[in-house]
């Protein structure tokens, strides 16, 4: 099958766009979920968003069957939360929103098999130099490859 057209990030973003937690995805004066690296707070990024980050974890092909051309792989994201300064309990709640939007999600139409959390909860990371507070969890999207 070869690997999933869509980019793991990209995903993970439509289904928490699509997940009922008051997140946009579309490139709009109101965007608050963004594919891609961490952006500082500005004109159009706003202080309190999420950002869907892709990223290496090593894990290998597991072989499917034996004697096939076909193994059982991963991508992952990480997700970041990042509120308001003083907003520890809006962020908090919306990290914990995406975890539950992520969790065991189906996506076959994706390309991918389905999304599962990698850790229990998200993690408070504290604060950054800014005083927002940040929370952050990780995901493994599995395809068939």
């Amino acid at each position: 099958m070869g690997s999933p057209s869509a980019l793991p990030e990209v995903v993970v973003a439509t289904v928490l766009a699509a997940a009922g937690l008051g997140l946009i995805y579309a490139p709009t004066a109101n965007m608050n979920l963004f594919s891609g690296p961490e952006q500082p707070p500005g004109d159009v990024v706003p202080h309190a968003c999420v950002f869907c980050i892709p990223y290496n974890d090593g894990t290998v092909p597991m072989p499917y069957f034996a004697g096939q051309a076909q193994d059982l792989r991963w991508l992952s994201v990480q997700v970041l939360v990042r509120g308001n300064v003083d907003g520890y309990d809006a962020a908090n709640t919306l990290a914990y929103g995406c975890w539950q939007a992520l969790s065991r999600k189906v996506t076959p139409s994706t390309g991918y098999l389905d999304i599962l959390n990698k850790q229990g909860a998200p993690m408070f990371l504290g604060n950054d130099d800014t005083d927002h507070p940040r929370f952050v969890f990780n995901v493994q999207l599995r395809y068939e490859g």
